[in-house]
């Protein structure tokens, strides 16, 4: 790839992640606008019940924290013979992300 292609290749590169980080900044104004919206609702409809046709429906939705969960069963659980063997099974499961960012030389 000749210099002037890598170049434009590069630019492109930086306005893409240039729009990318205003979108993002945009993406959070919503949604801090939106949970501010959902607060004012919440405190004038409680969960479930209406007012003037607007209905507040409330879910609870449990989340694990999968890395707390197995720190915690290696602790309580595993013997302590046993231990390597278990982390060897946490390191053969455990992934690597690589991630690649480039900029102009100074």
């Amino acid at each position: 790839m000749t210099k002037t292609k890598l170049i434009n290749v590069f630019s492109q590169l930086s306005s893409l992640e240039n729009e990318k980080r205003t979108l993002n900044k945009q993406l959070a104004s919503i949604k801090k606008e939106e949970t501010s919206l959902k607060e004012i609702l919440s405190l004038e409809i409680p969960a479930g019940s209406a007012k003037n046709n607007i209905f507040h429906k409330m879910t609870t939705k449990p989340t694990v924290s999968y890395g707390k969960l197995y720190s915690a069963v290696l602790e309580k659980l595993v013997p302590k013979t046993k231990y390597a063997v278990a982390e060897e099974l946490k390191d053969s499961f455990t992934s690597t992300t690589e991630t690649h960012t480039f900029k102009l030389e100074e």
